[in-house]
């Protein structure tokens, strides 16, 4: 029987402050533009300026919801990061460390965006290099090495999953 353990992954107070700033700003920069789109001639240069700025503020909000991390979901084969629309499985056996992360203060963001939603995207650290990051809470971070790359994630409880995860291995 195949052991299934599921780790939510919830917001920090510091991350969910700033993403509620930042949809307030988001809606702000949606009015205008629809506003500037009302009140341009239709099919001229201000409409179509204003039409951009609404469909690429739209798509950036609608992809860094889509990409945030859900929940972490551990069996005996693989560690499943869950994001809204997709997962990243990594196979245990190719885990080769899981470590605490403590802080992000001289991490440097390569692509990806800090406190919108989360941390997402490719970041880098002095000693951990380049690593993929899903994170809501910098409280329960944790780095997780593979062969291939390094993954530094976030849930609720990180402390049981580090435990279940030195225990495997």
């Amino acid at each position: 029987m195949t052991n299934i353990q599921h780790f939510k992954s919830s917001y920090s107070k510091i991350v969910l402050a700033t993403t509620v700033i930042g949809m307030i700003l988001m809606h702000g920069v949606f009015m205008y533009s629809m506003r500037g789109m009302t009140r341009s001639e239709l099919w001229s240069t201000h409409f179509f300026l204003f039409a951009f700025l609404f469909f690429l503020s739209t798509s950036f909000v609608l992809y860094i919801f889509a990409i945030q991390i859900k929940k972490i979901t551990l069996t005996d084969e693989h560690l499943i990061i869950q994001k809204r629309f997709c997962k990243i499985a990594i196979p245990r056996n190719e885990i080769t460390k899981v470590e605490r992360k403590e802080n992000l203060k001289s991490d440097i963001p390569l692509c990806g965006i800090a406190y919108f939603f989360g941390h997402y995207g490719i970041f880098h650290h002095s000693q951990l290099g380049n690593y993929r990051i899903h994170v809501k809470d910098n409280q329960e971070m944790l780095a997780i090495h593979t062969p291939q790359r390094i993954y530094v994630v976030s849930c609720d409880n990180s402390e049981k999953l580090l435990r279940l995860l030195e225990q495997a291995a």
